[in-house]
């Protein structure tokens, strides 16, 4: 079995480590709970100049210290202790390549198969998450963003979408089920294993 998995607020827990960082270069309490599908689009929230400081905050070292996503670790080897091939397809920006990928063999040593850089941010040239999975034979796939599970919808893959505040609103169809954490995301799939 093909399995593909989002990076971020699925196996890295990039939204809450990006809260903490917000709240402390500009002395907030923001809370994960907060980022609605609304707060998402910086540039709404907070004005453009302020939403490139936010960027700027996404550094190697930041990204190299994400926590790992409760359960992941765990769930991940045993897929692939049962045998399943595991994809990794991300909408990292391609600087973030080198980084990702050492991330990935820190925390998930020699369970992936192959990392994937999707089509996102205005990125030209790459494929969307879909058309990668379609590629790739991807039976499964997990993320937590609502238009990248669309796309692995519409290529006829099982969905599973990762619960989070900004997805909250989001009704399942089609193949798209959601899960809430690990424990269900494996439930799931074994199921078709």
């Amino acid at each position: 079995m093909e399995i593909g998995f989002d990076c971020d607020d699925v196996l890295a827990e990039f939204e809450g480590t990006f809260v903490k960082a917000y709240n402390k270069k500009y002395n907030a309490s923001l809370n994960k709970g907060d980022l609605t599908p609304s707060y998402m689009v910086w540039e709404d929230k907070f004005g453009t100049k302020k939403a490139d400081d936010l960027l700027k905050l996404i550094t190697p070292e930041f990204t190299t210290n994400l926590e790992v996503v409760e359960g992941a670790v765990e769930g991940v080897k045993e897929l692939y202790d049962l045998g399943a091939k595991l994809y990794i397809i991300t909408n990292r920006f391609i600087d973030a390549e080198q980084v990702t990928e050492d991330y990935i063999e820190t925390h998930f040593p020699g369970m992936f198969k192959e990392i994937r850089y999707a089509s996102n941010h205005g990125l030209k040239g790459r494929k969307n998450k879909g058309e990668i999975c379609k590629e790739l034979g991807i039976t499964h796939f997990t993320d937590d963003h609502t238009d990248n599970i669309v796309k692995t919808n519409e290529h006829g893959v099982t969905s599973l979408l990762y619960d989070c505040p900004w997805n909250k609103e989001f009704k399942e169809h089609g193949l798209i089920e959601r899960v809430h954490n690990w424990p269900e995301v494996i439930a799931r799939i074994k199921r078709d294993f």
